[in-house]
């Protein structure tokens, strides 16, 4: 009995020893998992070398040898090649893509690169990529910008016709950049970006309202003293031991997006510990008094929806362009209705309102953006308040659906049906913001109106169909999963129209985390990192582990 078990033993480790030589199933799979590590933990490239990695390693693999960092560097470069080859072949078959791209300065070496985001349908999915950064070696002009940005596309094979719109900030260098590259019927502004600018707005240098500015400059001046004197944070932390987390005072940063509204309402949420320990400390600027504390409570309830329709619109698995009109709509709705107590939170209030419609007042003329939300079966046409915009939207989206007809009857050349649209396309181109219940009230009156609603002259009939249909529930529809169920239907017509549009997101937010995951790669350890290599770096992080697998 014991020589089998011996004989079991040897058998064993003779096969443990097989199955890791260098060209072994093994050694392959512990090979890939290390890069992975690697790139999608924005490892230093010299971890194999670590003294504490190593013993990890051999402690649980002691027949796997470790490949050395030169060794490990052209694997990733091998991996990219493949990897990259293997996505460019998938976005051959990809009918219409939306890319975001904007500017970063990496201040470890100081240099410039243009990231640059894609966004597809496959199937039932909206799917996100990115591509990585090209590195700018001359001033930002837009010719030079829009010469850097054709070559990064022509890289990854994706044509000026696949493009659907290029979302970016409102720079004017690279608002004219994709201008020069694409045309100007395919730039977006990110909604975002603008949005913020309506929520700074009260609180500018130039422009804002001076009791609102003095009110956050008392806030910043306690909030810099606190975070500067280590006994009044000691004590500030020593009042909440009732907590297992105490809380810090938070310092607003004028390119991060809803930080005045977290400091203001972490601070409300502190003042009644802060006031008394800034009394001891007479050095410590004064406090607010219970008048300024109510006008910050305004601001708080004002700020509010602004914060919650920036986490609304920045997500990236979902489609976000169709969202625009509504938020807009809602928005306008909200800050009619609200209510103020103070003075400091009505003049605020009514600046909003007032930028709002000034930066917004034609958003339902934008094309794509008024397609994706007629197209969405969870709006249709309930947010539109400009009847004559949607009617030439639906009049746009009928055409295209005449024109995709004749020419699948006709067959026109034998060419791909997709691609004939896509020229038609190009011709008529030429907390949670719906917790304020501003949509609800409006599906409400939908159905009431669908009663008495007359089919529209001259429309197809799928899309009279579609349009007098109610909306769908906002919560558990997806409207790129919607259209997928439906191109076999009798919406099948539309379909196509839908896939174009919803890949189009609606923020170039993206790109913001694109800047985000460079900045830690090019990170203190990593200070030689070269830029070829960063772009490389950025575009395998971004893969998912299926991917990896392959």
């Amino acid at each position: 009995m014991f020589m089998v078990y011996l004989r079991a033993v040897i058998m064993c480790s003779f096969n443990l020893m097989f199955i890791f030589p260098a060209n072994g199933k093994k050694y392959g799979e512990l090979n890939n998992a290390i890069m992975l590590m690697i790139c999608k933990d924005t490892l230093p490239l010299n971890t194999v070398e670590k003294e504490g990695f190593q013993y990890l390693m051999k402690t649980a693999v002691p027949l796997y040898k470790l490949p050395s960092r030169q060794t490990i560097t052209q694997m990733i470069d091998d991996k990219y090649d493949v990897l990259s080859l293997q996505f460019r072949e998938k976005l051959l078959e990809v009918e219409s893509i939306c890319l975001t791209t904007d500017i970063w300065t990496d201040t470890h070496s100081t240099r410039s690169y243009m990231g640059l985001t894609g966004h597809f349908i496959n199937e039932s999915e909206l799917l996100s990529i990115n591509f990585g950064v090209s590195h700018l070696t001359e001033p930002h002009n837009a010719d030079y910008l829009s010469q850097m940005l054709i070559k990064m596309t022509e890289k990854w094979g994706i044509s000026s016709e696949k493009v659907a719109v290029v979302v970016t900030d409102n720079g004017a260098n690279i608002v004219k950049a994709v201008t020069i590259a694409f045309g100007k019927q395919k730039h977006l502004w990110c909604f975002a970006h603008t949005l913020n600018l309506v929520a700074q707005k009260p609180f500018d240098e130039k422009g804002g309202i001076e009791n609102t500015k003095q009110l956050l400059n008392i806030v910043k001046d306690i909030t810099r003293y606190c975070k500067q004197n280590v006994n009044v944070a000691d004590a500030l932390r020593k009042a909440q031991n009732d907590v297992a987390v105490p809380l810090k005072l938070i310092q607003s940063v004028c390119t991060r997006w809803n930080s005045i509204y977290y400091q203001l309402v972490r601070f409300v949420k502190l003042s009644n510990l802060l006031a008394p320990i800034l009394l001891n400390h007479p050095k410590a600027p004064p406090m607010l008094t219970a008048s300024q504390l109510d006008g910050i409570r305004d601001l708080i309830n004002i700020l509010k929806p602004m914060e919650a329709v920036t986490k609304e619109i920045c997500v990236e698995k979902f489609v976000t362009s169709s969202k625009i009109i509504p938020i807009v709509s809602c928005l306008l709705k909200t800050y009619s209705a609200m209510k103020t107590e103070t003075d400091v939170g009505s003049a605020t209030k009514n600046l909003i309102l007032e930028e709002l419609s000034k930066r917004f007042s034609t958003v339902e003329q934008v094309h794509v953006l008024a397609t994706t939300t007629l197209l969405d079966p969870r709006f249709k046409k309930i947010h539109f308040s400009d009847r004559l915009a949607c009617s030439r939207v639906i009049n746009k989206i009928n055409n295209m659906i005449v024109t995709s007809k004749q020419q699948l009857e006709n067959n026109i050349n034998h060419e791909n049906p997709e691609r004939n649209l896509e020229i038609q396309m190009k011709e008529a181109e030429e907390s949670n913001i719906w917790e304020f219940h501003i949509h609800n009230k409006l599906v409400r009156n939908q159905l009431q109106s669908l009663q008495t609603e007359s089919q529209g002259e001259g429309l197809q009939d799928e899309l009279n169909h579609y349009l007098t249909q109610p909306v769908v529930d906002f919560e558990t529809s997806d409207p790129i999963t919607y259209w997928y169920h439906q191109r076999n239907s009798l919406y099948g017509s539309i379909t196509p129209i839908a896939n174009k549009y919803f890949c189009i997101v609606g923020t170039s937010v993206p790109c913001e985390r694109l800047f985000s995951v460079a900045g830690n790669i090019a990170s203190d350890e990593r200070s030689r990192l070269d830029p070829e290599r960063l772009d490389k770096l950025i575009f395998l992080k971004s893969l998912d582990l299926k991917y990896w697998e392959m």
